[in-house]
């Protein structure tokens, strides 16, 4: 199947669940996003990055699995450049610099990266998916938490060890001890583990419908500031990751690996962690939804350039 065909099938799976968020909210039936915000945050990526982990090859991939975790780390590092030199050039306050930068940072590269990787490379490659979660999820909701509470108020923002005590933070940190240990959890705990992680995506998406339904389509389709952030995270982002990967990146596998999930749209988990940060989650939810609209479009054009 074409990356064009596997995003457009991936994107119809988004939008579905999207749109039941929207329903939802408009008729009343979902009052309040915030409890599946709790759920996403708290359970569900938290048991993400435990499930990769645990995978059987990841214990012999150890290697592999770090060189992708320094990877993406070096590639956020990239987008987190690009975002501040567009904030800078847009001359925006510091703490709208700082909502760009975590929704340009952090790119989908789970949900909607994982099946163009496996189609081009196999599954194989799903042990070093273990590398991008740990990374995605200490950086997200360290750094990305910090970002988004900027747009907070004083009252809302958090204190640095309530950000290193949420459960996605140590639960990163255990799974990574487990895993350097050869730890097997009991196959009850990492069936449960695989459960709540595949129900991350799906929950998030539909708290960002809840928050869409709290505007109208002229707001989200017509707010040029959306744009500009959405293209940056699409192209700018995605290519100074790439070309910094290419300098000390060797393993063609890895390297595309690294791309494809570097290529991808703003991840669903923003808005999510906006929410809790008393960050502006109505911006990031538009931004998510637009970016994954628009990444049929140029991930079909870049990836196969790139990779």
């Amino acid at each position: 199947m074409s990356t064009a065909l596997l995003i457009f099938s991936q994107l119809l799976t988004l939008l579905g669940l999207l749109g039941l968020g929207w329903l939802l909210t408009r008729t009343g039936k979902l009052t309040d996003d915030k409890p599946l915000g709790s759920v996403v945050s708290n359970l569900g990526a938290p048991a993400m990055v435990i499930h990769f982990l645990q995978m059987p090859q990841a214990a012999t991939m150890l290697r592999e699995i770090g060189i992708t975790a320094v990877g993406y780390a070096a590639a956020l590092a990239a987008g987190a450049a690009v975002a501040l030199a567009l904030g800078v050039v847009c001359r925006r306050p510091r703490a709208v610099i700082g909502t760009w930068a975590a929704i340009i940072v952090f790119p989908n590269s789970i949900f909607m990266g994982m099946p163009i990787m496996q189609a081009i490379y196999g599954d194989d490659i799903l042990p070093l998916l273990a590398g991008i979660m740990l990374v995605f999820n200490l950086g997200s909701f360290i750094f990305g938490a910090w970002l988004l509470s900027l747009e907070g108020t004083q009252k809302t923002r958090p204190k640095t060890f309530k950000l290193l005590l949420q459960p996605a933070v140590w639960c990163s940190l255990i799974g990574a001890l487990l895993v350097a240990t050869g730890i097997v959890l009991p196959a009850p705990v990492a069936a449960g583990a695989q459960m709540l992680a595949y129900i991350t995506t799906p929950v998030a998406m539909v708290a960002i419908g809840s928050q869409l339904a709290k505007c109208s389509l002229r707001e989200t389709f017509f707010d040029g500031k959306v744009y500009l952030v959405v293209l940056t995270r699409l192209i700018p982002a995605g290519l100074a990751g790439h070309l910094l990967l290419r300098l000390f990146i060797s393993d063609p596998v890895i390297l595309g690996v690294l791309t494809i999930s570097v290529c991808m749209p703003a991840a669903v988990l923003t808005p999510v962690i906006a929410a809790q940060q008393g960050g502006d989650s109505l911006f990031c939810s538009k931004v998510t939804f637009v970016s994954t609209l628009m990444c049929i479009i140029t991930a079909p054009v870049l990836i196969p350039l790139l990779v």
